[in-house]
């Protein structure tokens, strides 16, 4: 099979986009070409997760997985395209999750490695279109962050209220997913194709729940939840409180505690109207200048000092680092792939980098690494990759 790696990979090319929906071509989509550059995007970004069919990108050679997406580009064009049935994985929410509490895991519907690439290529497809419309969509947890503190200087308002979205995927209703979508799209093709994808395997059967293993199901939540929550919020609102919203975390900047307890109470019910809930997990509104103020949002604990947002790490995120370590130390190139993930970890947590924070976190990360077997790595790298991480955020917060 090694013959055929060369020419696969040269016709490998950009993948197809469109900037509005109603230009969509189903048959430029369905090109095994333009499956293939999806296929490749896939294989780089790792999720090497193995479908119903048992098998994972390592296990396809280049000419299998041409050959694979060639009956799938097929299909696609005559509109026969059936996704197989997906393969159930439960992996934890949080470190040191409780087997027997359902609230600390969750279970991702893993697709076939060709139907997974449909979906890559749907959503590369419309990635350029959805942006345009819905602004949420690829706005990452620095972004949340450094607006929060862009309106907080602004409004001088310092109440946090905060919730989230109790099983948002696997209780979204395909029906109110679909109807969000025709209020932007009207191409027959292109909503034949969404539909098949989210749907899956059950067609028209499968009533409720998008799958997490799915890389289109992410914009389909999005497209929901601006629609029918964000929007009314702001109409009903004008921006006050703001909503500053991660996927299914709710974020509100509000003036004070009750308005904090107001907002989430309507939210709530328009959440109601899709059949959601809140979790009810989360401390009360609070201000996060008070020093009691230890919420962790997002992966920080935010707090405010001489008109800056400050950033604590919680704990939780110490035993996640263990947990990626310990896969890293599986993977065939353990060491570098160890490596990586501790640069990768101190890059995300920058905004919590400050000089004097450095040492003591470095540290605790050698203490949690050297526990999972992994004693190569030296403090001074470390320390240069947190201080350029801070210098980072920094950059990016005022810009």
């Amino acid at each position: 099979m090694k013959a055929l790696a060369e020419p696969v990979a040269r016709r490998s090319r950009q993948c197809y986009e469109v900037s509005n929906a109603e230009d969509f071509n189903l048959t430029k989509f369905a090109k095994v070409d333009n499956l293939h550059s999806a296929y490749r995007r896939l294989e780089a970004d790792g999720g090497a997760g193995a479908g119903i069919d048992g098998l994972s990108y390592d296990d396809y050679s280049p000419g299998e997985a041409f050959a694979a997406l060639r009956q799938v580009s097929e299909s696609i064009r005559d509109q026969t395209y059936k996704p197989w049935p997906t393969r159930s994985v439960r992996v934890p929410k949080v470190s040191n999750a409780d087997p027997n509490n359902d609230r600390h895991w969750r279970t991702l519907e893993l697709l076939r490695v060709p139907d997974r690439d449909v979906s890559k290529a749907l959503q590369v497809a419309l990635d350029r279109f959805w942006r345009s419309r819905v602004p949420t969509i690829g706005r990452d947890v620095w972004e949340i962050f450094a607006e929060m503190q862009r309106a907080i200087r602004e409004r001088q308002t310092y109440v946090l209220a905060i919730d989230d979205i109790r099983n948002c995927f696997p209780n979204a209703r395909i029906a109110d997913v679909m109807t969000c979508h025709r209020e932007f799209i009207s191409q027959p093709d292109l909503l034949w194709l969404i539909d098949t994808v989210i749907r899956g395997h059950d067609g028209h059967d499968h009533l409720s729940g998008l799958y997490q293993g799915s890389p289109y199901s992410p914009i389909a939540v999005e497209a929901l939840l601006h629609h029918r929550l964000d929007a009314r919020l702001e109409a009903t609102h004008q921006g006050l409180p703001l909503l500053l919203r991660y996927v299914d975390n709710l974020n509100f900047l509000c003036r004070s505690e009750s308005e904090g307890h107001q907002v989430l109470q309507v939210a709530e019910e328009h959440l109601d109207e899709l059949d959601f809930t809140l979790k009810h997990e989360d401390l009360p509104p609070m201000d996060i200048r008070d020093n009691g103020f230890n919420q962790p949002i997002l992966g920080f604990i935010p707090g405010w000092s001489n008109g800056q947002l400050t950033f604590s790490i919680p704990e939780t995120a110490y035993g996640d680092l263990r947990e990626a370590v310990q896969l890293a130390l599986m993977a065939p190139m353990s060491s570098r792939t160890a490596h990586q993930t501790v640069n990768g970890w101190l890059e995300s947590h920058g905004p919590a980098l400050t000089r004097t924070e450095v040492p003591e976190v470095v540290e605790r990360v050698k203490e949690v690494t050297k526990r999972c077997g992994f004693t190569e790595l030296r403090t001074r790298p470390m320390e240069d990759v947190a201080r350029k991480a801070r210098r980072r955020w920094i950059g990016f917060a005022e810009r």
